[in-house]
């Protein structure tokens, strides 16, 4: 899978993270990293973030 996020007002789609399910241990576990990482991003207010 691979998960993004649209940022509208600066006009991007962030990508941020690509998984290959295995489990759902793993798949969990990796979307509290997506959800992290667009927090993160979100509050630097769509800058150059760097994950």
């Amino acid at each position: 899978m691979i998960y993004y996020g649209v940022d509208k007002e600066n006009r991007k789609i962030v990508f941020l993270s690509a998984h290959f399910k295995k489990d759902r241990k793993g798949q969990e576990r990796e979307l509290r990293t997506v959800s992290q990482r667009w927090k993160r991003y979100k509050q630097g207010s769509g800058k150059n973030e760097k994950f």
